[in-house]
């Protein structure tokens, strides 16, 4: 029962996301667009829009097995994964290089990209993976890259 009531709620805030996100126009979806990142000091790369997405999709399962491979406890593994490529590169350049202005969509956009770990789980892989690819979808519009 609790791995249901786990899997609605799941569900539940992906489609509060897909509502909230939806509700706002100014999206650059264009997945083919050339764009630049710029994740830490002095590092800048460019690529296509759907490279980046694919690079940290793959990057954060390959933290997160490394983190399940050291000890890590899945929930730990997952935290461990949003902090190191999502938290500390946003707050880095927003609040230490101040190379860009706060853009809570794009952070949102970059925590589901880099949650995949999360619908792998043992148990409803399918409604997990499910509501991945449901928040991917509304959510790559407003990742910069």
């Amino acid at each position: 029962m609790r791995d249901r009531a786990r899997a609605g709620i799941m569900l539940g805030v992906t489609a509060l996301i897909i509502a909230v996100l939806a509700a706002t126009a100014d999206a650059e979806c264009n997945i083919n667009r050339r764009t630049y990142d710029q994740p830490w000091y002095g590092v800048q790369w460019k690529a296509r829009a759907y490279q980046f997405h694919a690079f940290y999709f793959a990057l954060g399962n390959l933290t997160a097995v490394t983190s399940r491979v050291a000890g890590l406890s899945p929930t730990n593994a997952i935290v461990a994964n949003e902090v190191v490529l999502d938290l500390a590169p946003h707050v880095n350049g927003a609040f230490i290089q101040h190379a860009y202005k706060v853009d809570v969509k794009d952070w949102i956009a970059d925590g589901v990209m880099r949650s995949g770990p999360l619908a792998w789980g043992s148990k409803h892989r399918a409604v997990k993976a499910a509501a991945f690819v449901l928040m991917y979808a509304a959510t790559f519009c407003f990742a910069h890259p």
